[in-house]
């Protein structure tokens, strides 16, 4: 086995407290799944959980996913996103990417892969908030 089932409710990974601080126009969109082939739908092809918030404006969204990897496929996973990623400076172990499309945020606890991903992420400071909270929730 690569990985452990984990599930988690939205309101859970993130408040909604939480969601409002980082920008008071985003809410949580119920019963999303993600497409396979980004990074979300890979976290939940790993047993995880993935949650999208949307900007009641704009219309953009943040998509996050978390799933439970055993290793070596944790630190395998770790080392295919140091190869293509920049470091980034977060609580946790992170990177971040974003090469004209949206700003993909990967992150590591002892047992946890996170990604956050958004069109409103230019910089790994865009996200930082996020991976923070993300980081508490998850112990």
């Amino acid at each position: 086995a690569t990985s452990e089932p984990f599930s988690i409710a939205c309101g859970d990974l993130l408040t909604a407290d939480q969601v409002y601080e980082y920008n008071p126009n985003f809410g949580a969109v119920d019963g999303w799944v993600p497409n396979p082939g980004t990074v979300a739908g890979d976290g939940v092809a790993a047993q995880g959980t993935a949650c999208r918030w949307q900007n009641q404006s704009s219309g953009a969204t943040i998509d996050v996913s978390v799933a439970h990897l055993l290793e070596p496929r944790l630190s395998e996973k770790k080392g295919e996103v140091a190869a293509a990623y920049a470091t980034a400076d977060w609580p946790i172990e992170g990177y971040f990417l974003a090469n004209g499309g949206p700003g993909i945020a990967q992150a590591f606890t002892d047992k946890y892969w996170v990604t956050v991903q958004s069109t409103t992420f230019f910089a790994a400071e865009d996200v930082a908030p996020l991976i923070e909270y993300l980081s508490a929730s998850l112990g």
